[in-house]
């Protein structure tokens, strides 16, 4: 009994820090970042060629994100609850990424 529950504690101590791991690769699929990457090479960032509207990659980027939101919203709503700390780490590493590939292509 005494291993049992050293075993539990101890394995749950260590489930937050696999989290990070775990959902880097969720959301390393949840977005295609080459895709957008190279979306964003092509962009003429000369002054004069400055839209005055948002590029085409933004229109993609929104939509998977609010496609990934109610997928996510599905499955804590209909199958299982999603704890917020859980959810958190998800869009954390999802904006990581974004961020990343935003920046560094």
């Amino acid at each position: 009994h005494t291993f049992l529950n050293q075993f539990y504690s101890q394995t749950v101590q260590v489930t937050h820090e696999l989290r990070i791991p775990i959902f880097h690769n969720v959301s390393a699929n949840i977005i295609d970042y080459m895709s957008i990457a190279l979306m964003i090479s092509k962009v003429n960032w000369d002054i004069g060629e400055i839209l005055t509207q948002h590029n085409v990659y933004v229109d993609i980027l929104a939509n998977d994100l609010q496609t990934f939101r109610n997928r996510l919203d599905h499955i804590n709503d209909e199958y299982v609850s999603i704890p917020k700390a859980v959810y958190k780490t998800l869009w954390n590493q999802i904006l990581n990424k974004i961020f990343y590939t935003i920046v560094e292509g």
